[in-house]
């Protein structure tokens, strides 16, 4: 892993080590990065890596979708009509 935290968060993801993902993922999307947030959206919503948790990946995607990512809104808009919220 060299490419910055993002990315690394992106190839281990894709590698199946959730756990790093998530630890790399955090501290990004607590500083308001929209990929890392829609991305913690995911896994949330998925159960990837983590419990599903449908209230995490509302916040999650809420907070990208604020931050004009398309895909978050989508998403977000999806999972209210899934869940009825």
């Amino acid at each position: 892993m060299s490419a910055g935290p993002f990315e690394d968060g992106l190839a281990t993801a894709t590698q199946g080590d959730y756990e790093t993902a998530l630890k790399l993922r955090l501290p990004l999307a607590g500083q308001g990065n929209a990929a890392a947030q829609y991305n913690l959206g995911l896994m949330h919503d998925d159960g990837t890596g983590v419990p599903q948790d449908d209230a995490a990946a509302e916040k999650w995607y809420g907070l990208a979708a604020g931050q004009g990512c398309a895909r978050a809104e989508v998403n977000l808009d999806e999972l209210r009509r899934k869940t009825g919220t």
